[in-house]
């Protein structure tokens, strides 16, 4: 969604984590983007505001980042490098094309680092997956979102992996129809009518 939001109000219209997490970036259809995630600090406020950490560690990273900027910076970049990776691929599948190798290979070596700290647990008839928590890994949450990568690619039909023809975020398609073309059809949707009418009513002044 293409609107002026902020990490604080930036709506969650993927559909699931990982696509939330590539969201990140206000507009991807235009020359200059602009990055919602532009400290490490805007990352934990994303992640808590996603609900699917525990708010006390996120507050421990949040603080432990304040306390070695210098390490907080490393963590930014890897994450972000992450994002535009998982982009590349998602966005290409979204294209019905066939991602690029070189793309898939660093996916690859992520995914490794992080299903190595992944733990299955049965409790209560129950599976729950869990990420080992390592103190004051800054980059503990990147780890779930792998995980959420690696199941939408394994488990999800590609044909639902959509990307907005208005702002370029990306979105599973649930609709029976699978005709879906907005991440959120209420603002992208509208603004792309808005703006075919609006080239019509010109072209038709003009002749």
């Amino acid at each position: 969604m293409a609107h002026q939001n902020t990490i604080e109000t930036i709506p969650f219209d993927g559909g699931v984590l990982c696509l939330d997490f590539i969201n990140t970036i206000r507009n991807r259809k235009v020359t200059s983007l602009h990055n919602y995630l532009a400290t490490y600090q805007n990352f934990i406020i994303w992640c808590s505001r996603i609900q699917q950490w525990p708010e006390e560690w996120l507050n421990n990273l949040y603080t432990y980042s304040q306390e070695q900027p210098a390490k907080a910076k490393v963590a930014l970049h890897n994450i972000l490098a992450t994002r535009e990776n998982m982009y590349a691929i998602f966005s290409a599948i979204a294209a019905e094309a066939i991602p690029d190798a070189g793309e898939i290979a660093i996916f690859n070596q992520h995914l490794t680092t992080a299903l190595s700290q992944v733990a299955l647990t049965f409790e209560n008839t129950q599976y729950t997956v869990l990420v080992r928590m390592q103190e004051n890994d800054l980059e503990r949450p990147l780890k779930t979102i792998l995980y959420s990568a690696y199941q939408t690619l394994t488990q999800t039909d590609r044909k639902k992996i959509k990307e907005c023809a208005e702002c370029g975020w990306l979105f599973l398609d649930t609709t029976k129809n699978g005709k879906r073309q907005w991440c959120n059809p209420g603002y992208c949707g509208s603004t792309s009518k808005a703006r075919r009418y609006y080239h019509r009513k010109k072209g038709n002044e003009q002749k």
